[in-house]
């Protein structure tokens, strides 16, 4: 009866620990962090930037932006980063990429970090680091990679329109949730 109770306990646990990595809730706002444009000037220029000017996310010219959290360092980072940079060519070459943008923030990375990153797995998107965990603890200390989907609203005001933790398998049904979350 002991071990027939470990099991179900360890399986109900199992369960909520998978679900809470493939789906969390979205809700309420999203903070306006600051951060520093890209020195690459086409990348700037795709956010709607000065290069290396400071910037707040709100300035972003787009109606949404999808925000990956990521770690140079998570294994599942590394191995999602083929099928992000995958997303991010469809968003820009579909009839929404002048309205939705992505962007990454690198969990506990510095800018050297964040430039390996970029490097070795040829990330198109800007990548910001985040070295100090800034951004990552107002995020509520969430796991890698985690994205985030915010509508740049009037005002400034960021508002949380969808969130996925964790790899996602399907890049054709992503895309499809992100357009339909947002609204484009």
């Amino acid at each position: 009866m002991k071990a027939r109770g470990r099991y179900l306990v360890g399986a109900v646990l199992f369960l909520a620990f998978s679900l809470a990595w493939t789906q969390a809730p979205a809700s309420g706002a999203f903070p306006d962090f600051k951060l520093k444009a890209p020195a690459d000037a086409n990348q700037a220029a795709y956010l709607g930037l000065a290069p290396e000017s400071d910037f707040k996310l709100s300035d972003i010219r787009a109606k949404v932006v999808l925000i990956e959290i990521f770690s140079m360092y998570c294994p599942y980072c590394q191995g999602a980063a083929p099928h992000v940079n995958r997303l991010y060519e469809r968003v820009r070459g579909s009839a929404h990429g002048d309205k939705l943008k992505m962007i990454g923030i690198g969990a506990g990375n510095s800018a050297f970090e964040v430039g390996i990153f970029q490097k070795k797995f040829a990330i198109p998107m800007p990548l910001f680091p985040d070295g100090d965990y800034t951004i990552y603890d107002r995020l509520g200390d969430i796991g890698t990679p985690y994205f985030h989907l915010v509508r740049l609203g009037p005002g400034g005001s960021l508002d949380i329109l969808f969130e996925h933790q964790g790899p996602y398998d399907d890049g054709d049904a992503f895309f499809k949730t992100i357009i339909e979350k947002s609204g484009l």
